[in-house]
């Protein structure tokens, strides 16, 4: 151990406590994280080879003086170690104004997070942490700080704030209603967590009328409206959804809308809507007269053209020049298909070539505008009709570009939240690999029992902790990806060939099945398979096989092993509850959910287990394999 007493010198402070040296320089010198270690009196004891590579400083450049500060500043003033050595901490606040913090772990530490433009060439930035180290007796022998270069870290912080900066101001200049919502008592109700300036407008609200409110609320009539089933479809299945123009009536308004739906990887649903009223209002007064119509379709935002059968431009509003660049004289006599995007062109085509009585579904493609650029627009088409024949068709051109750009803008803001928390995550299990090392050293040379079950302890916290940050990673995966049809015969078989059978009989009858799921769903199958391995006890038989029930399908695992508890059964997919990480049947449930597809466990105790995967209608189908 070391000796109680002080020294005054860097050299006689090293002979006197040279039973320590050894294990203080392998910790300080050795380890990959920048760190120097002074005495009582500023003068460096140890300065590690990381903090030599890091800072250009070598260790016999500084050892025994009181120069650390050049490593970090152009001319001397105290480090975080000076200023707890000499007591001086009432002047942190001065040179460290709102950059640190008192450490939650350590009583009388320091961390703070400061950017250091005499470092390198473009300048760094450091989170450093520092503490005093004092003998058994309480005496102050000197002071620790370790450095951690956070500089992509806070790059990617900046770039990400900017992005959602961008975000943001597109999100509220966009004309197009948004507002985003979240889901309440399992998706039977949508709480309001968003709503832009364009829907302010739209609804005659304001951002604050609404926050924190559940739809239903205020929109009454959204259940007749049939959005609210449009929302859950969307929050079930991640699938994209349009809710066409349709009328809505409540006490306070009437008015037409046209909403898109889609759901985040947060779970949170977006809906990005326009009022339509005005164009429905454009399309009865088309067809009452043509004076009416030439009247609003000079006035209107949308471009409003007419055509022959064989689809040559008769007519078109002023308002194509102003959006797409054409002047109306050069677009009559072109035909519309002149204008459509090549990889759009059937769809394009497909619209002069419906039928009246046929519905004209979303009609969305891409155009050119006369600078090239691409445009994506809605086509609303109308017959032409005179004294009672067809002679040709009127359309009407709805610009939703903004809209489009801002489903990518929240994409990528998605993709960068996904980036850094990957980063993040990354900085923590790098933290906790250094925290656990240094655990394993405390463990070595501490002799007292007692402080040994301190260790222990604190070494389990640290494991839960990272098993928990590794199950973020597993977790932020889901819903990612787009579902699709996945063969769970060929699945289960794959499943099985992973984990050695053991002699255990293993029975699959999903041949030729198909469900419309997750493409994780290959975890669910190999958690099952391997929980019975785990948990079964004697289990010697495994097998899957499915039945048709109430138009569902159910897929049920069973094996002959000693089954569920009845007392836990309750609990089985509740995060956290098993014997060991807890994770598996909570991250089952969670991808089987993405597409509505149910798990629960109907087994009795004592007699295997029977898991029971229940997949709606229209998510299974057979493959010829089956037949």
């Amino acid at each position: 151990m070391c000796p109680k007493n002080t020294v005054k010198t860097p050299k006689r402070e090293i002979e006197k406590y040279a039973p320590c040296e050894t294990w203080i320089e392998a910790i300080v010198g050795g380890s990959p994280i920048p760190q120097f270690v002074v005495d009582r009196d500023h003068k460096v004891l140890f300065w590690s080879e990381a903090l030599e590579k890091y800072s250009g400083i070598k260790s016999n450049e500084v050892m025994g003086t009181n120069r650390h500060w050049k490593a970090f500043y152009p001319k001397k003033r105290p480090t975080l170690p000076d200023l707890l050595i000499d007591g001086e901490e009432d002047r942190i606040p001065e040179l460290y104004e709102g950059k640190y913090d008192k450490s939650q772990f350590i009583e009388g530490a320091y961390e703070a997070v400061d950017f250091f433009p005499h470092m390198n060439k473009t300048g760094k930035w450091l989170y450093f942490t520092a503490s005093l180290i004092k003998d058994k007796s309480g005496s102050i022998i000197g002071a620790v700080e370790t450095l951690e270069d956070i500089t992509e870290r806070k790059t990617a912080e900046e770039e990400l704030k900017e992005s959602e900066d961008r975000f943001r101001e597109l999100f509220n200049s966009m004309k197009s209603g948004v507002a985003v919502y979240k889901a309440v008592d399992d998706g039977k109700d949508f709480e309001f967590v968003d709503f832009n300036h364009g829907a302010e407008i739209i609804e005659n609200l304001t951002k604050k009328d609404v926050i924190g409110k559940v739809v239903t609320e205020v929109f009454p009539a959204v259940r007749d409206f049939g959005l609210l089933q449009v929302f859950r479809t969307v929050w079930n299945t991640g699938t994209p959804q349009s809710h066409p123009v349709s009328q809505y009536k409540d006490k306070r308004i009437e008015s037409w809308r046209e909403n898109f739906v889609y759901r985040l990887p947060s779970g949170e649903i977006v809906a990005i809507y326009e009022d339509a009223t005005e164009i429905k209002k454009a399309e009865e007064a088309l067809v009452e007269s043509e004076k009416k119509y030439r009247n609003l379709v000079e006035n209107i935002s949308d471009v409003i053209l007419t055509t022959d059968l064989d689809g040559t431009i008769l007519f078109v509003n002023n308002i194509i020049e102003k959006t797409y660049g054409y002047n109306p004289e050069e677009v009559i006599g072109m035909n519309i298909l002149t204008y459509a995007h090549p990889e759009d062109l059937l769809d394009a085509r497909e619209i002069l070539q419906k039928k009246d009585d046929e519905k004209s579904g979303d009609n969305i493609f891409r155009v050119f505008s006369r600078d090239g650029s691409v445009r994506h627009i809605r086509v609303t088409r109308t017959p032409a009709i005179n004294e009672g024949r067809l002679e040709g068709y009127n359309f009407i051109i709805t610009d939703f570009t903004d809209r489009k750009k801002a489903e990518d803008a929240l994409f990528l803001a998605n993709k960068k939240l996904n980036m850094l928390s990957s980063i993040t995550r990354h900085d923590i299990l790098n933290s906790i690999m250094a925290v656990t090392g240094y655990l394993e050293i405390s463990k070595d040379i501490a002799e007292d029992p007692e402080l040994q079950k301190f260790i222990d302890k604190e070494t389990e916290a640290v494991n839960l902790i990272q098993r928990q940050i590794e199950f973020t990673r597993q977790y932020q995966d889901i819903g990612i990806n787009e579902p699709k049809w996945q063969n769970v015969g060929i699945i289960a078989d794959q499943c099985a060939g992973m984990l050695d059978m053991g002699g255990i009989k293993f029975e699959n009858k999903l041949k030729g099945l198909e469900i419309f799921c997750d493409p994780l769903v290959e975890k669910v199958f190999y958690n099952l398979m391997e929980n019975s391995f785990r948990h079964g006890e004697r289990v010697t038989e495994i097998s899957l096989s499915y039945s048709d029930e109430d138009e569902k399908l159910v897929i049920s695992y069973r094996d002959n092993g000693v089954g569920i508890a009845d007392k836990d059964r309750e609990k089985l997919f509740q995060r956290g509850f098993g014997k060991h990480t807890g994770l598996g049947l909570f991250l089952s449930r969670e991808i089987l959910s993405i597409t509505g597809i149910m798990i629960a466990e109907t087994g009795k105790e004592g007699k295997g287990v029977n898991f029971e995967i229940t997949v709606p209608t229209g998510s299974f189908r057979f493959t010829p394999d089956k037949f």
